[in-house]
């Protein structure tokens, strides 16, 4: 039935529209088929996400194409020596050569052989080397190799893992490893997913409704939101059969989605709702708002996209993995905005503005009774959080155990209370908005709490805003430098690559590998792999060389043992090291023996298979490797001091280095190389956007300059937190490594930039619009920022905190991810906005929209500035390319 009143088919106008405005025209004529195939859209996108999960990859965290990378290729083809996908600790309260012992040990090996999905399997119970034996006797490993991608690893791994412990006692089977890290970052993940929505949640809808002034309307973002999120989870489904996908990229795609699709639906309502006021109806004030504010959003979401589209510069498959879930969630977020709210806009028509359950508070807040209202609005939050916690730790504080009076009754209600906090994520969300009740007058007067942030303009941003360009330079001045005193803990930084440390200390996966590094006296991750292509150790000459240079690199500091196929070579450092050929179990076995009669030909035949066994293990297909243990930690500075040193020692022909500790400086050296072309994308795409959107050389470029100085305070708090140790307490347990995980750090600050650059967009819309209209400079910045202030503030608010919201979780990428990206965003939307932009405007003056000539009337051309006047995009991308190649426009 077609809808009668304001909703009836908007008068087409005599000139021609733009695609947008043309499409929301369609839009508003035919909304419930528009809807209904978002609806059946949405639940196809749905059905074709499941199972995203299962084809994820927790690898890609080193650089391709280098020197390490090509290593690891020769090992992988001539020695099959790769990292195992599985490492399994078995315990036990005897020592492992006894006899239940070893038989569980021995079962436990022919168990996985015989598995489908285990490749290979290298116990201790094979041949006992001391390698695969703790120091104390009481346990060993077993090396597993898993058939198949890392995605089918991954799955051979939960399905393998779980039930080990149970069945082969008396020993106890605890695993570590790459696909068993990924199981349990998986698991973690989901975990705190749900933890985070009901934390989240809760508080997002609060902010959205004090913004949005109606529930109504705050729904609207939701529903753009989910259509993103699904609809990129979808993508990243199918990406997977091309390429690898991060267990990372959901979570920050379900986070960015939903913020922007808030920034973005609040851009759009905000516009609706003024044009209303001024009286359009309700199909005419779609079009409008779609002309005007949905081509801010289109340039927004091309800018955050072409900011990230940096990241595909580096050698780094996470990177570019996460590139894709960044820019696919960016550009379904913009395109649920232009495709489907137009439609829920012209559904709800006039009715946006309804069911604002703070209505009488903010009617009496836009008169005398301002500050009642806020502080009534501060007592419902702090009673609704403190029922919260009540309620939830109510049956915890009645099943306390019974204790004595006096101080260890009140400990162990203490530690009661903190143990149902822990399970209980409700608390945490009631405390949470105990919290908030403290400061929330803040952040209601910030956000608008008295007013709809489509009404008018905010006076408290206007004035700061009149104070930044009354005094720009004192202002201005101040808060840059206030802003680069914040990076000074940067100056320190030290940069690493994730391993298993990235989970909690009490994950399987982490406590496995803590106790395989105390209690075994060979660190695999310690070794550097140097092959040596084209050496042939069977040949006379190539062993006197190979011989010689494995006794050179022994002599190295920090070495503790090289073997290769001459033999096993002691290093400087290794002197309480054992030699392979001696170990404890050989010992064991000479000593039982020691007495009865051996014949020299059995040992013989003995050194013979030894030295075969040596040959086949360190020389394969014409190439010979050698095994360098060292001492320090991979990650640590002696390590990259002894990879110098071996990479510099003259070998017998040409070399390749490989090892966790040549992999790590590769990939940082990799990353380095290629940060200056990245920041070069980044740069000069953003600038000539910004140009193409405001026609302003100046402030394109102070765009650019200002959002990376908003990344400042994200900076020095991530060092000081996540490398210092300091203010841990903020964001929960983690293992402290002493680095930075050099590639989150990339991808925070890229997209913490892109959003930035988002706001730009949309306070640079305004400021423009005002003075075209006024042709007064300050004015127009103040007028912007004013009108804007709350707007962003509000999106601000909400992204900071979905984005945030990965500070909850138990991996220690994703709280470094999520705090940066919420510092920088409410830095940039706070001090950024409202003081640095006013105060560089003010002083560069009209300058800001000067542009030579040539680029003037290119600009002019591509008809790209706000306001739905510009002429069809056909005719623009005609204009445009006889512009670029020179040939005059008809």
């Amino acid at each position: 039935m077609r809808a009668r009143g304001p909703l009836a088919r908007p008068r087409r106008p005599a000139r021609r529209e733009g695609a947008l405005a043309a499409f929301a025209r369609w839009s508003v004529r035919n909304r419930t088929a528009v809807l209904a195939a978002s609806a059946v859209t949405a639940l196809m996108l749905g059905l074709l996400a499941a199972g995203l999960a299962d084809r994820l990859s927790n690898g890609g965290f080193l650089a391709t194409g280098t020197e390490s990378a090509r290593a690891d290729a020769l090992l992988t083809r001539g020695f099959d020596a790769t990292t195992p996908d599985l490492v399994l600790r078995a315990a036990a309260d005897r020592p492992v050569d006894s006899g239940p012992v070893a038989e569980a040990g021995a079962r436990l090996t022919r168990h996985l052989r015989g598995r489908s999905g285990v490749a290979r399997v290298r116990s201790y119970w094979d041949g006992r080397p001391a390698a695969l034996r703790a120091t104390d006797g009481r346990s060993a490993l077993l090396v597993v190799d898993l058939a198949g991608t890392e995605a089918d690893a991954t799955r051979t791994a939960e399905r393998l893992v779980p039930d080990l412990a149970r069945r082969f006692a008396p020993l106890r089977v605890t695993a570590t490893g790459p696909a068993w890290t990924n199981v349990q970052f998986i698991r973690q993940g989901q975990d705190d997913a749900r933890k985070a929505e009901v934390v989240v949640a809760p508080l997002a809808v609060l902010i959205l409704v004090i913004a949005f002034g109606s529930v109504l309307a705050s729904l609207l973002p939701v529903v753009v939101g989910a259509l993103a999120v699904v609809g990129t989870l979808a993508a990243l489904r199918l990406l997977t059969h091309a390429i690898e996908i991060s267990v990372f990229a959901p979570n920050l795609a379900t986070a960015l989605g939903f913020g922007l699709a808030i920034d973005y639906s609040l851009f759009i309502v905000t516009r609706f709702r003024e044009e209303l006021a001024r009286g359009l109806p309700v199909g005419e004030a779609v079009v409008r708002s779609m002309a005007t504010a949905g081509r801010t959003v289109v340039f927004s979401a091309c800018t955050v996209g072409l900011a990230v589209s940096g990241l595909f510069v580096f050698p780094v498959a996470l990177l570019r993995s996460l590139a894709w879930a960044v820019i696919t969630v960016v550009a379904l977020a913009a395109a649920a905005t232009i495709l489907v709210l137009p439609a829920l806009l012209a559904a709800l028509g006039t009715r946006v503005n309804d069911l604002d359950p703070f209505a009488r508070l903010r009617r009496r807040a836009a008169g005398a009774g301002r500050r009642r209202a806020v502080r009534a609005a501060r007592r419902l939050v702090l009673a609704g959080g403190a029922t919260a916690v009540a309620l939830d730790l109510l049956p915890a504080c009645r099943r306390r155990p019974a204790v004595g009076a006096g101080g260890p009754a009140r400990a162990a209600l203490a530690q009661a209370l903190v143990r149902a906090l822990a399970r209980r994520p409700l608390t945490a969300g009631g405390a949470a908005a105990v919290l908030l009740g403290g400061p929330g007058w803040a952040i209601a007067r910030i956000c608008g709490f008295g007013r709809r942030v489509a009404e008018q303009e905010s006076l408290l941003w206007r004035r700061v805003a009149l104070a930044a360009v009354r005094r720009p330079v004192a202002l201005g001045g101040g808060c840059a430098v206030l802003l680069l005193m914040l990076t000074l803990p940067f100056l320190h930084v030290r940069f690493g690559i994730a391993d298993e440390r990235i989970l909690p200390v009490g994950a399987e996966a982490h406590a496995t590998a803590r106790q395989i590094r105390r209690d075994f006296t060979r660190q695999v991750d310690r070794d550097l792999h140097v092959v040596l292509p084209g050496l042939d150790a069977a040949r006379p000459g190539d062993r006197r060389d190979l011989a010689d240079y494995a006794r050179r690199l022994a002599a190295l500091p920090q070495v503790v043992a090289v073997q290769t196929a001459t033999g096993v070579h002691p290093g400087r450092a290794g002197s309480e090291a054992e030699p392979r050929s001696e170990s404890r179990s050989a010992k064991s076995r000479s000593a039982k023996s020691r007495g009865k009669p051996r014949h020299a030909k059995s040992r013989g035949d003995a050194g013979a298979r030894a030295r075969k066994e040596r040959a086949r293990s360190f020389a394969s297909r014409g190439a010979t490797l050698v095994v360098v243990s060292g001492r320090p930690d991979p990650q640590s500075r002696a390590a990259g001091r002894l990879l110098e040193r071996v990479r510099a020692e003259p070998a017998p022909g040409r070399r390749l280095v490989s090892g966790r500790t040549a992999q790590v400086n590769d990939t940082l050296t990799a990353m380095g190389r290629a940060l200056p072309a990245a920041v070069a994308v980044i740069a000069v795409s953003t600038v000539v956007l910004l140009f193409l959107f405001t026609g302003g050389i100046l402030v394109s470029v102070k765009a650019l300059l200002l959002g990376a100085l908003s990344l400042t305070a994200s900076c020095g708090a991530i060092v000081a937190i996540f490398q210092d140790g300091r203010l841990r307490g903020l964001v929960g347990d983690f293992a402290l490594t002493g680095h930075l995980e050099a590639i989150t750090l990339v991808l925070t600050l890229t997209v913490a930039f892109g959003l930035s650059m988002d706001y730009e967009v949309f306070l640079l819309s305004r400021i423009r619009e005002h003075h075209r209209a006024t042709g007064d400079h300050d004015g127009a910045v103040v007028t912007g920022i004013a009108t804007t202030g709350r707007l962003v503030t509000a999106a601000a608010c909400v992204i900071a905190l979905t984005t945030g919201s990965l500070v909850l979780s138990s991996n220690t990428v994703l709280k470094m991810n999520g705090l940066g990206l919420a510092l920088a965003v409410l830095v940039d939307a706070t001090l950024v906005r409202g003081v640095l932009v006013p105060a560089f405007m003010r002083l560069t003056g009209p300058a800001n929209w000067w542009a030579p000539a040539p680029l003037a009337r290119l600009h002019r051309r591509l008809g790209l500035e706000e306001g739905g006047d510009g002429a069809p995009p056909a005719g623009r991308v005609r204009r445009t390319l006889r512009a670029l190649s020179g040939v005059r426009a008809r």
